[in-house]
């Protein structure tokens, strides 16, 4: 098991990167890792990682648990919840859990919430979520040239000739350029009438106060109570 420190150029993009601390292929580690540097993960790591730059994962490396970084690149997998202002799913990545960000780009495959300003799934992209357990996709802007299997939720929806959405759609604007569309066509708002409801139901605070009410009753009748024995043990 080896993580090493020390700095290093790679291009995960177009402009090159710093990396001062790395895990290598074939190696394990276990624990936490908080650093102002970047981060570049080629084996296994089990735990939390909070960088205040950028987070490679490399083909053969995988994270399991919480990840806060600036920007995030899964080559690899990913399992926990991600919170970064901008994530990158490459073509042969996974990632399961969470992902809240400004914006998300995916080639791979991801599975679980999305919640961001601007979601991109890529001709590659594979996205599968359902609203009804709690999984969700959610968006300001969606836009599908690859294939979303479950529901999701945005202000506009945005298709290309070979999106392929099957599910619950509640969308404001829909935008298809030829896609194919298989399920349910509603309003953004919809998605938003149960959680309505429950703030309309009766405050917390009654409740206690209504607790409080009783307990003081029984304080009171048991108070009267001992009165009662002690005048007639008086008597």
């Amino acid at each position: 098991m080896f993580f090493k420190k020390q700095q290093k150029e790679i291009t995960p993009a177009a402009s090159l990167v710093k990396i001062s601390s790395f895990l290598t292929r074939d190696s394990m580690f276990k624990g936490d890792i908080v650093t102002n540097d970047s981060v570049e993960i080629s084996g296994e790591f089990i735990g939390d990682i909070d960088c205040k730059k950028d987070l490679i994962i490399n083909e053969f490396g995988s994270i399991i648990g919480s990840i806060k970084a600036d920007k995030v690149l899964n080559k690899g997998k990913i399992k926990g919840k991600v919170f970064c202002e901008t994530f990158n799913g490459d073509k042969k990545s996974l990632t399961t859990d969470n992902i809240k960000a400004k914006n998300v780009h995916i080639s791979g495959i991801f599975e679980g919430i999305i919640i961001c300003d601007t979601l991109t799934v890529k001709d590659d992209g594979y996205v599968k979520s359902k609203i009804n357990n709690q999984n969700v996709v959610q968006a300001k802007n969606i836009n599908v040239a690859g294939k979303i299997d479950g529901d999701i939720a945005c202000e506009i929806l945005s298709t290309s000739m070979q999106a392929n959405i099957k599910g619950k759609l509640f969308v404001n604007q829909l935008l298809n350029n030829g896609g194919t569309i298989d399920g349910f066509i509603g309003k953004f708002q919809e998605i938003l009438k149960d959680e309505v409801e429950v703030k309309k139901v009766t405050p917390v605070k009654r409740r206690r106060a209504t607790t409080k009410t009783t307990r003081a009753k029984k304080v009171e009748k048991e108070k009267v109570n001992i009165q009662k024995k002690e005048l007639l043990t008086t008597n």
